[in-house]
């Protein structure tokens, strides 16, 4: 399996990723075999993560619900035979904006 090349975000991500959990014990890397972080059988790396609030949970669900509705909506008036573009380029704005809040929120959280 090949893997996708290497951006300067990735690693960056690659970067910023703990070697270690809070009480020393090693967390494992990227596998060698994946790209994916949830490997079955392999130690993960969110396992002494904090926990979000279950209202936090629910608020970031139910926008990520909106969002994709909207985004959904967006793609069938993309489609329609005379889209209105300037209408179009606020709602993609729009939705741009929604999903940076969304993750400040997570990011904020995740901080805390």
């Amino acid at each position: 399996m090949q893997h996708p090349p290497q951006t300067p975000e990735s690693i960056h991500m690659q970067q910023l990723r703990p070697t270690s959990s809070p009480h020393g014990t090693p967390i494992a890397g990227p596998s060698s075999t994946s790209s994916s972080l949830f490997t079955p059988g392999a130690p993960q790396m969110l396992s002494s993560a904090p926990t979000a609030s279950p209202q936090l949970l629910d608020t970031c669900v139910n926008r990520m619900l909106e969002l994709q509705k909207r985004m959904l909506q967006f793609g069938n008036d993309l489609r329609s035979p005379t889209p209105d573009m300037d209408s179009l380029q606020k709602e993609q704005r729009a939705q741009s904006a929604e999903v940076a809040a969304l993750m400040a929120l997570l990011l904020a959280e995740r901080a805390r």
